[in-house]
């Protein structure tokens, strides 16, 4: 869309100092329309914000234990996190995901724990929280795994 704006706004002032040339008002005309348009349009382009990439929240996925493994405890817990922006990991095992009740906190550079589980079926979740704890509340996506601890 910056492309196709750029290209319309450059024909327009050429056509305007053509006009211009010419000794006619049109050309002057041209040349105030199409300043208030690249005004209008590049403030609303920076009006965005940023890129999109920039905007989308944080994401944490489980690398370790995949969902319907068997495993020992402790549970060693290897988590992926994009887009974290300072907001720190919690895990929780056997209550939901985004309620607060997480177990292990991690920092925003761990990315690594273990769990003592006993012996049974568990579910585990990952979520991001905000960075200043103020009510501890969820961003973006989480990851839950059901694993099965053996005794």
């Amino acid at each position: 869309m910056a492309l196709i704006l750029v290209v319309v706004l450059v024909g327009g002032f050429a056509l305007a100092v053509k006009s211009r040339g010419d000794g006619s008002r049109t050309g002057m005309t041209i040349l105030a329309v199409m300043g208030l348009l690249a005004v209008l349009a590049f403030g609303m382009i920076g009006a965005r914000g940023g890129s999109d990439a920039e905007l989308e929240p944080p994401r944490v996925l489980f690398v370790e234990p995949l969902d319907g493994t068997e495993v020992t405890s402790p549970v060693r817990i290897v988590v992926d996190a994009v887009r974290l922006a300072g907001n720190h990991i919690d895990l929780a095992a056997d209550v939901g995901c985004g309620d607060g009740g997480g177990t292990v906190h991690l920092g925003e550079d761990a990315r690594e724990s273990t769990l003592e589980l006993s012996p049974g079926e568990h579910r585990i979740c990952v979520q991001a929280y905000d960075a200043g704890h103020t009510g501890h509340h969820p961003v973006g996506e989480g990851d839950v795994v059901t694993v099965l601890v053996s005794g």
